[in-house]
């Protein structure tokens, strides 16, 4: 599966995110949670890691990956 992958149903958390464009429908569950939990909720890594229960290096990765598919998103 691509890291882009836009058949892939929002979660809960990824509601907020779909409010924001629609770049983030190409996201990744993970990826839309940890886009939600440091861009825009606010959290350093170290917060943002314990809330989702993954190590920093984990969250920091897929923050990169949902950056990068969100750039690809609008390039098309």
């Amino acid at each position: 599966m691509s890291a882009c992958d836009p058949s892939i149903p929002p979660d809960a958390a990824g509601v907020e995110l779909l409010s924001r464009g629609p770049t983030v429908v190409c996201l990744a569950v993970a990826q839309r949670r940890a886009l939600l939990s440091g861009y825009f909720g606010g959290l350093t890594l170290d917060p943002a890691a314990e809330r989702l229960g993954v190590p920093i290096g984990t969250l920091e990765s897929r923050v990169r990956r949902g950056l990068e598919c969100m750039k690809d998103c609008l390039d098309r």
